[in-house]
């Protein structure tokens, strides 16, 4: 939810947000602090995954098996890359 002249807005579900970042899950198009950038697949998946979690503790494997559902899972070093 966001707040617009003092009134609660709810966002659709496809639009994640936290702080300066905005994520489209649909288009794949994130803003960050009013400047557009292109995700690949596994990057939406990854801030997706991780800004639906904020402030909570996820693991390597949990982050991996969201970025790759199709799988077979990378190495978990991977993880760092992303």
């Amino acid at each position: 939810m966001t707040q617009e002249n003092d009134k609660e807005v709810k966002l659709p579900e496809y639009i994640v947000r936290f702080g300066t970042l905005t994520v489209n899950t649909q288009t794949r198009v994130a803003i960050v602090s009013g400047t557009r950038v292109d995700l690949t697949q596994t990057e939406r998946r990854v801030i997706t995954f991780l800004a639906e979690r904020a402030g909570v503790f996820v693991s390597q494997g949990s982050i991996l098996a969201a970025a790759y559902p199709e799988g077979p899972l990378p190495d978990i070093g991977s993880v760092k890359v992303h």
